[in-house]
Protein backbone atom coordinates (compact mmCIF):
# COMPACT_ATOMS: atom_id res chain seq x y z
CA UNK A 1 0.00 0.00 0.00
CA UNK A 2 2.64 2.30 1.04
CA UNK A 3 4.73 1.62 -2.18
CA UNK A 4 2.32 3.58 -4.65
CA UNK A 5 1.87 7.35 -4.43
CA UNK A 6 -1.49 9.26 -4.20
CA UNK A 7 -2.60 9.24 -8.39
CA UNK A 8 -1.64 5.51 -8.19
CA UNK A 9 -3.92 4.94 -5.57
CA UNK A 10 -7.17 6.87 -6.98
CA UNK A 11 -6.49 4.95 -10.60
CA UNK A 12 -6.30 1.98 -8.79
CA UNK A 13 -9.77 2.36 -6.52
CA UNK A 14 -11.39 3.63 -9.98
CA UNK A 15 -9.92 0.56 -11.86
CA UNK A 16 -11.66 -1.72 -8.72
CA UNK A 17 -15.12 -3.31 -7.64
CA UNK A 18 -15.35 -0.19 -5.56
CA UNK A 19 -19.27 0.79 -5.13
CA UNK A 20 -19.64 3.99 -6.46
CA UNK A 21 -22.33 5.00 -3.50
CA UNK A 22 -21.04 7.21 -0.98
CA UNK A 23 -20.58 5.63 2.21
CA UNK A 24 -18.09 5.16 4.83
CA UNK A 25 -15.25 2.39 4.03
CA UNK A 26 -12.79 0.75 6.21
CA UNK A 27 -9.07 1.14 5.34
CA UNK A 28 -8.99 -2.34 4.75
CA UNK A 29 -11.80 -2.31 2.46
CA UNK A 30 -9.95 0.86 0.08
CA UNK A 31 -6.85 -1.59 0.38
CA UNK A 32 -8.27 -4.63 -0.91
CA UNK A 33 -9.89 -2.73 -3.94
CA UNK A 34 -6.49 -0.76 -4.07
CA UNK A 35 -4.90 -3.87 -4.57
CA UNK A 36 -7.57 -5.68 -7.02
CA UNK A 37 -7.30 -1.97 -9.03
CA UNK A 38 -3.64 -2.66 -10.00
CA UNK A 39 -4.19 -6.48 -9.90
CA UNK A 40 -6.57 -5.72 -13.05
CA UNK A 41 -4.45 -3.23 -14.81
CA UNK A 42 -1.03 -3.56 -14.39
CA UNK A 43 1.76 -1.96 -12.34
CA UNK A 44 3.37 -0.36 -15.75
CA UNK A 45 -0.41 0.49 -17.08
CA UNK A 46 -0.98 1.96 -13.57
CA UNK A 47 1.70 3.80 -13.11
CA UNK A 48 1.11 5.46 -16.63
CA UNK A 49 -2.35 6.41 -16.27
CA UNK A 50 -1.43 8.02 -12.89
CA UNK A 51 1.15 10.04 -14.34
CA UNK A 52 -1.57 11.33 -17.31
CA UNK A 53 -3.93 11.49 -14.46
CA UNK A 54 -1.82 13.92 -12.47
CA UNK A 55 -0.90 15.69 -15.57
CA UNK A 56 -4.54 16.42 -16.23
CA UNK A 57 -5.68 17.94 -12.58
CA UNK A 58 -2.27 20.05 -12.98
CA UNK A 59 -3.22 21.40 -16.23
CA UNK A 60 -7.06 21.69 -14.96
CA UNK A 61 -6.09 23.48 -11.83
CA UNK A 62 -4.04 26.21 -13.91
CA UNK A 63 -6.79 26.41 -16.46
CA UNK A 64 -4.98 25.33 -19.28
CA UNK A 65 -6.67 22.36 -20.33
CA UNK A 66 -6.30 21.28 -24.28
CA UNK A 67 -9.20 19.37 -26.19
CA UNK A 68 -7.05 16.63 -26.76
CA UNK A 69 -5.61 15.75 -23.45
CA UNK A 70 -9.55 16.35 -21.78
CA UNK A 71 -10.83 13.83 -24.63
CA UNK A 72 -8.43 11.27 -23.76
CA UNK A 73 -8.68 11.73 -19.97
CA UNK A 74 -12.42 11.07 -20.55
CA UNK A 75 -11.43 8.70 -22.95
CA UNK A 76 -9.19 6.68 -19.79
CA UNK A 77 -11.99 7.65 -16.89
CA UNK A 78 -15.18 7.91 -18.55
CA UNK A 79 -17.38 8.19 -15.23
CA UNK A 80 -15.98 11.74 -13.63
CA UNK A 81 -17.76 11.35 -10.34
CA UNK A 82 -16.50 7.83 -9.80
CA UNK A 83 -12.93 9.37 -10.37
CA UNK A 84 -13.69 12.07 -7.63
CA UNK A 85 -15.25 9.75 -4.97
CA UNK A 86 -11.51 7.41 -5.76
CA UNK A 87 -9.28 10.33 -5.13
CA UNK A 88 -11.13 11.31 -1.76
CA UNK A 89 -11.25 8.02 -0.79
CA UNK A 90 -7.35 8.17 -1.58
CA UNK A 91 -6.82 10.85 0.00
CA UNK A 92 -8.42 9.53 3.16
CA UNK A 93 -5.90 6.92 3.23
CA UNK A 94 -2.73 8.91 2.67
CA UNK A 95 -2.64 9.72 6.58
CA UNK A 96 -2.71 6.26 7.94
CA UNK A 97 -0.42 4.74 4.97
CA UNK A 98 1.72 7.71 3.81
CA UNK A 99 3.90 6.54 0.82
CA UNK A 100 7.41 5.34 0.87
CA UNK A 101 10.26 7.72 0.54
CA UNK A 102 10.83 5.32 -3.14
CA UNK A 103 7.05 6.36 -3.97
CA UNK A 104 7.67 9.60 -3.63
CA UNK A 105 10.58 10.07 -5.62
CA UNK A 106 8.58 7.90 -8.34
CA UNK A 107 5.90 10.67 -8.15
CA UNK A 108 5.34 12.00 -11.86
CA UNK A 109 3.53 14.08 -13.58
CA UNK A 110 2.83 14.26 -17.80
CA UNK A 111 0.67 15.12 -20.30
CA UNK A 112 -1.20 12.46 -22.51
CA UNK A 113 -0.61 14.38 -25.87
CA UNK A 114 0.86 17.87 -26.10
CA UNK A 115 1.44 19.58 -23.64
CA UNK A 116 0.63 23.42 -23.84
CA UNK A 117 3.86 24.91 -23.68
CA UNK A 118 4.84 23.15 -26.27
CA UNK A 119 8.39 22.06 -24.45
CA UNK A 120 8.94 25.54 -24.10
CA UNK A 121 7.94 26.12 -20.16
CA UNK A 122 5.79 28.82 -21.30
CA UNK A 123 2.48 29.19 -21.91
CA UNK A 124 1.55 32.48 -23.72
CA UNK A 125 -2.28 33.83 -22.33
CA UNK A 126 -3.23 36.43 -24.02
CA UNK A 127 -0.50 37.54 -26.24
CA UNK A 128 3.62 37.91 -26.72
CA UNK A 129 5.12 39.39 -23.63
CA UNK A 130 2.14 37.42 -21.47
CA UNK A 131 2.72 34.47 -20.78
CA UNK A 132 2.61 31.73 -17.04
CA UNK A 133 5.66 28.98 -16.78
CA UNK A 134 3.86 25.61 -17.45
CA UNK A 135 2.47 24.29 -14.44
CA UNK A 136 3.34 20.75 -15.30
CA UNK A 137 7.09 21.36 -16.59
CA UNK A 138 7.59 23.96 -13.72
CA UNK A 139 6.54 21.03 -11.10
CA UNK A 140 8.45 18.31 -12.23
CA UNK A 141 11.69 20.52 -12.20
CA UNK A 142 10.80 21.51 -8.57
CA UNK A 143 10.36 18.41 -7.52
CA UNK A 144 13.35 17.21 -9.02
CA UNK A 145 15.00 19.54 -7.49
CA UNK A 146 13.69 19.34 -4.42
CA UNK A 147 14.71 15.35 -4.22
CA UNK A 148 18.62 16.38 -5.45
CA UNK A 149 18.24 18.94 -2.22
CA UNK A 150 16.85 16.29 0.07
CA UNK A 151 19.46 13.59 -1.14
CA UNK A 152 22.68 16.05 -1.15
CA UNK A 153 21.38 17.02 2.96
Amino acid sequence: MTALTGPERTVALYASDMPNRRRNHGPEELCAWIVQGVERLGVDTLRAWARFYAGHRVLESARVMTAPVQARHEQRFPRANRLVWASQMSANLLWRFPPTAEATARDAIEVDGGCPCQGTGEITLWGPGISMMCPVHSRAQIAAFRRGYQAGA
